[in-house]
């Protein structure tokens, strides 16, 4: 989509520094990552308000954006940290918050380098999803109101092609994770960012015509560089 940036925000006053994919007059963030290492992502779920009653509920992507400046992966579990942030004011839709961080991190704490928040909207209640043994966390229920899932082709190839890497014993990297994203493409899809929480870096694949994101070329950001980070 021609309308979409990459924003840059400066570390100050208490706050990390991050990276996100928006549009010109965005002061919300949905996909992202801190100068910590920290990954956020919103994925929506049906609004549960129907276009009724709207008052007292927060923007979820300000949620996000908080969650962004204010959590620092090592200063203890990112998850916790997180569903606080997201506990504070309450959302219309339900909504799952994809969250990962440095592996540095997760073995400082003690846990697992990913989670998942699900809202759900008709109770105002958020919880959290950790990984298994399997190092993966694939979810296809994202309509948050805590119903059974459905199928789902995309995630269905995403989690086939997790399983045969990791039979193959071949790491993730940019190559193996563009082409997963490439079949379960649709053409709907924005953008496609690939995040290495490791090592500080995200790379953006923005739609252009008739190339949708998972099929276009990404560009590589260093957060190291851009914040001056030691």
């Amino acid at each position: 989509m021609k309308d979409q940036v990459i924003i840059v925000s400066e570390a100050g006053a208490g706050k990390q520094g991050c990276v996100a994919v928006g549009w010109p007059g965005l002061i919300a963030q949905f996909t992202g990552m801190n100068s910590g290492g920290l990954v956020a992502c919103l994925h929506d779920g049906y609004n549960v308000k129907k276009c009724g009653e709207g008052e007292g509920y927060y923007p979820r992507g300000l949620l996000l954006r908080r969650m962004l400046e204010e959590v620092d992966p090592l200063a203890g579990d990112p998850a916790e940290a997180a569903a606080k942030i997201a506990a504070q004011k309450p959302v219309a839709c339900g909504n799952l918050f994809q969250l990962s961080w440095p592996r540095a991190a997760a073995e400082k704490n003690k846990i697992t380098a990913s989670a998942v928040l699900e809202f759900d909207a008709s109770t105002r209640k958020v919880d959290i999803l950790r990984m298994d043994g399997s190092g993966a966390l694939v979810l296809t229920n994202h309509f948050r109101l805590h119903n059974q899932p459905v199928a789902c082709e995309r995630f269905e190839k995403i989690t086939a092609g997790l399983a045969a890497l990791e039979k193959d014993r071949r790491p993730i990297g940019l190559l193996e994770a563009r082409k997963l994203m490439m079949a379960a493409e649709q053409f709907v899809a924005a953008h496609t960012v690939y995040f290495f929480p490791d090592k500080l870096e995200l790379y953006i694949a923005l739609s252009r015509e008739n190339v949708i994101s998972p099929r276009a070329v990404p560009v590589e950001f260093t957060l190291r560089e851009l914040f001056q980070a030691p």
